[in-house]
């Protein structure tokens, strides 16, 4: 029913202002708000925010099956009838709350994706060098490695350590990256009983804050997965993991705390393995649901005598 809403607003309302569009290359003020009206008045707009923000509260599936429909028309149109309000704003905290995210769900602010306005007190705004309306940069780095501590015995679970850093290749120059570099640590357990294989992590993170270029945020991070064989090929597989923000209660800090849940297949053939899961998010800032798939080789890269 929400789907067939969205698609005979495109159809009956944004559509006939195509032509106009077209030929000047702008919308006019009074007919941008007009539309905005329509949409709201309907529960149309900012459609993927929480409903405790004022949004319509859309699941992560829901949300893309009415943006399938957004396709049908111009992008200036479907920004002012149904809202550009990106899920970053809600880490706003605090008096963020109401300079940003408040007012871009009540449609009184307007994101987007080129730099429209500059903010010179925005956060880190002084280190911003980009120019013109557009800026780019390359995604930020991770390597990781794990160490195998202790073999796993039949009264003791295999021991590891899995060390990992992010290397800040987005600058902050470019308004991009935050040029910080992350580190995380975590104890892997994991041990195997007949056919169910149980792995616990713990560990700490340490990551950069993205309102204050000094200030660092340290989080807990956890997990813990199992693993039921249904052959000698084929798993069933299961999944919490996440990260705890230790600071998240201080005033005017945007929180890092996430946590997901997965629950998928498994199937290996050789050194060759595929997977496919299903994703839930159990927090606010955490799309609601989600896939993932991928492959994996294994191969013996050296033998250390």
């Amino acid at each position: 029913m929400l789907v067939n809403t969205v698609r005979d607003f495109i159809r009956n309302e944004l559509a006939p202002l195509e032509a106009g569009i077209e030929a000047t290359g702008e919308l006019a003020p009074a007919a941008a708000r007009a539309i905005f009206e329509k949409s709201r008045a309907l529960g149309l707009y900012a459609m993927n925010i929480p409903a405790e923000h004022g949004g319509g509260g859309l699941s992560a599936v829901d949300t893309m099956l009415t943006e399938e429909q957004f396709g049908h028309t111009t992008d200036i149109l479907i920004r002012r009838a149904f809202g550009n309000v990106y899920e970053p704003l809600l880490h706003c905290k605090g008096a963020q709350v109401e300079r940003w995210l408040q007012p871009s769900v009540e449609g009184r602010r307007t994101c987007a994706i080129a730099i429209t306005e500059r903010q010179p007190t925005a956060p880190l705004a002084d280190l911003v060098t980009a120019t013109g309306d557009s800026t780019w940069s390359v995604e930020d780095l991770v390597v990781a490695t794990k160490l195998r501590m202790l073999g796993e015995t039949a009264d003791r679970p295999a021991v590891g350590l899995r060390l990992a850093t992010k290397l800040p290749n987005a600058s902050n120059e470019s308004g991009i990256g935050l040029d910080t570099t992350d580190f995380t640590a975590s104890l892997l357990l994991g041990k195997t009983v007949r056919s169910v294989r149980t792995v616990v992590n713990g560990g700490f993170g340490i990551l950069g804050d993205p309102v204050v270029g000094n200030r660092q945020s340290d989080v807990i991070t956890y997990g813990v997965s199992l693993a039921r064989a249904l052959t000698q090929a084929a798993e069933v597989v299961g999944e919490v993991n996440g990260r705890f923000d230790t600071r998240e209660d201080e005033p005017d800090r945007p929180s890092t705390t996430r946590a997901a849940a997965r629950l998928g297949a498994r199937y290996t053939v050789g050194g060759w393995r595929g997977d496919a899961a299903v994703i839930v998010g159990l927090t606010g800032r955490d799309p609601g649901i989600g896939f993932a798939a991928g492959f994996t080789y294994v191969f013996n890269a050296f033998q250390i005598p």
